[in-house]
């Protein structure tokens, strides 16, 4: 009997092992494609333009378990085709995973023009950390592979498992790339007692759902087919926003008050200070004399004193470190900085709160579906000093007390409150007027047509926070050099005398910049004519950002900008103007421009003004916002001419 039970075992075995490797070699020596016609697939004639093309993308997703103990499933199969070596990049695939996630069963394979299979054995994917240099902030790994034998005309096709823990699963689906894809499909499978919650965006797609009765599972199916790629366009908003895509909320997310709770249970315990912190809490704010007084000196503290480690939320994880560990180290990512504004502040009894938000690059969040998954950063908000309160991003090393970055600004955040309630709201979004970048230069031209100018750069806002961002980390000589280019676009033969700066230690607005120079080629001497051209110091880049007179996207600037530029010149003996004094002005929905000047007794005043006050043009505004380029570019053109006596 138990030799029998032995050689069964040995036979079932057997027969495993054989089914393994047929599987195996079914992989390697067939192709079995039922949504795709081999004899009928696309080639470089079809898409002229393109690098390659997506023929399959598709993910199931199947969930276990209730909402308190669900996990998921997760399955992924690709197929696309190379049509050109520019699309030999698509060979390099890298799979991200956390470790509350395991991938298995991952197979992929280059089929060459002429049909010849090669697999990627198993020994050449590679299992890597994503962000080497954010070990600490970061526990994401990666598989990695390339595809053997890629070439145009090859077909490149892969597929892999994921088992994911926990409450959340595969929370979003692309069905748009930057390439063209012929078929997309996303399926996920789910006890049919649980509400799915989602959301398409940039597309009228509706599943197809199989309900099943409860204590089965429900189906919801999404599938879209030639789907163009996605055009890339300057300025356009980022690419979340402009993509076909769905997003689903987690297991048991049905509202803010959920996610503000969940990540309230993460956040609370890391935000209990030790001794030292309370020590140094009481000692920090001790001579401040009012609430704002005090959560100034915290703020400024954290910010120039903590190491920030640019890890986003979602990557480096949910919960802060330990508040006596992130104060102890004096490094940490956006969520430790925020965590220990709040601990400090709350230390010497100022209520503020955690905030998670998506900054403008990442896209905004939609607040009609609750889910964490919808931000990639935190800041912190204290409702009870100033009428608005107070939002801080100790991340942004160059912004003063009080305001925000611009990727900040104008956005829905979850405010997380006490006791973990959650509230929706909108950060403080700056006008023109607070966003600045004025030029004055004083010149004086002598008998030699040789200029010798002193000139100042003055930023507030939203410029100052960027310029101070890059002088931070540059040095006197790196400034210079900067200066140099800078002068060099306007002129050539000039000589950088000496500079200084003002309001980038301590951080405060304005930053202004000062400078000296001279160059030989401010005017242009032709006979008996000088001739001055305003629009060399006034540089107006966007035109040429914008010189096509067609857009699919909308634009999405970084914010308004009310640009000034004031020109004294002192000219020399014997030189009068052909016009004593002009003006002149161009108004739009989108901003507006005006130049003036005068001449009296050898001296010359010039005053430009650009001023950018609507920050989002929607493509059918295109056209109106084009034209109003050209006219502010012609006008920018216009000469200045002295005759000499």
């Amino acid at each position: 009997m138990i030799r029998f039970i032995t050689n069964f075992l040995f036979f079932i075995i057997i027969i495993l092992l054989v089914l393994s490797c047929a599987g195996k070699n079914k992989w390697a020596t067939q192709i079995e494609w039922i949504d795709l016609d081999r004899n009928h697939l696309p080639s470089l004639h079809d898409f002229p333009d393109e690098s390659a093309v997506i023929l399959l993308d598709e993910g199931k997703m199947e969930i276990f378990g209730s909402e308190a103990t669900a996990f998921s499933e997760f399955e992924r199969h690709k197929i696309l085709k190379i049509l050109n070596r520019r699309g030999e990049k698509f060979a390099n695939v890298m799979i991200p995973y956390y470790p509350s996630i395991t991938i298995e069963k991952i197979e992929a394979r280059t089929i060459s023009p002429d049909g010849k299979i090669t697999i990627i054995k198993p020994e050449y994917i590679f299992d890597v950390n994503l962000y080497p240099n954010f070990i600490f902030y970061s526990d994401q790994r990666a598989k990695i592979f390339t595809f053997p034998a890629v070439e145009p005309g090859s077909i490149l096709e892969y597929r892999y498992q994921q088992s994911i823990k926990g409450r959340t699963l595969w929370h979003s689906w692309l069905f748009q790339d930057e390439i063209p894809t012929l078929l997309s499909r996303f399926t996920v499978v789910h006890p049919s007692e649980w509400e799915l919650k989602y959301r398409s965006y940039n597309t009228d797609l509706q599943p197809e759902i199989t309900q099943a009765p409860i204590g089965f599972k429900s189906t919801h199916r999404w599938e879209k087919r030639n789907v163009p790629a996605l055009k890339s366009e300057f300025g356009m908003p980022p690419r979340r926003e402009l993509l076909s895509r769905l997003s689903l909320a987690p297991v048991g997310i049905k509202n803010w008050d959920d996610v503000a709770k969940w990540y309230d249970e993460l956040s609370s315990p890391q935000l209990k200070a030790n001794e030292s912190v309370k020590k140094f809490s009481a000692e920090l704010t001790a001579d401040c004399l009012t609430d704002r007084e005090k959560l100034q000196k915290i703020y400024e503290w954290v910010r120039d004193n903590v190491r920030y480690i640019a890890v986003n939320i979602g990557i480096g994880g949910f919960q802060p470190h330990p508040v006596a560990e992130i104060f102890q180290n004096k490094y940490g990512d956006c969520k430790d900085m925020t965590t220990l504004i709040c601990s400090i502040a709350r230390e010497v009894g100022i209520p503020v709160y955690p905030v998670l938000i998506s900054t403008r690059q990442n896209g905004l969040p939609d607040t009609s579906l609750a889910s964490p998954f919808q931000f990639n950063h935190a800041i912190a908000y204290c409702p009870t000093i100033d009428p608005a309160g107070i939002w801080m991003d100790a991340t942004e090393k160059g912004c003063p007390f009080g305001q925000l970055p611009w990727y900040d600004q104008g956005v829905p955040v979850l405010v997380i409150e006490k006791n973990g309630n959650g509230s929706i709201q909108t950060t403080p979004l700056d006008s023109e007027q607070r966003n600045q970048l004025i030029t004055e230069w004083q010149v004086t031209l002598d008998e030699k047509n040789m200029a010798f100018i002193k000139g100042k750069m003055i930023f507030t806002g939203s410029p100052a926070s960027e310029k101070r961002e890059e002088l931070f980390v540059s040095s006197t000589q790196e400034i210079r050099e900067w200066l140099d280019r800078y002068l060099a676009e306007r002129f050539m033969g000039v000589n950088l005398d000496s500079f200084s700066l003002s309001g980038l230690y301590p951080v405060e607005d304005p930053l202004e910049i000062f400078f000296t120079f001279s160059s030989s080629s401010f005017a242009r001497q032709i006979s008996d004519q000088m001739i001055l051209d305003p629009s060399a110091i006034a540089l107006f880049e966007l035109p040429a950002y914008f010189s096509s007179g067609e857009r699919v996207h909308p634009i999405q600037f970084k914010y308004a900008l009310n640009y000034q530029v004031n020109l004294q010149i002192d000219l020399p003996p014997r030189y009068l103007s052909e016009t004593s004094a002009y003006q002149d002005s161009v108004n739009s929905a989108f901003g507006s421009a005006s130049w003036s000047w005068q001449f009296r007794e050898r001296q010359l005043k010039i005053e430009v003004r650009h001023n950018l006050t609507q920050r989002d043009i929607s493509a059918d505004q295109y056209p109106a916002f084009h034209s109003f380029l050209r006219q502010v570019q012609e006008k920018n053109r216009k000469e200045i001419v002295f005759i000499q006596k």
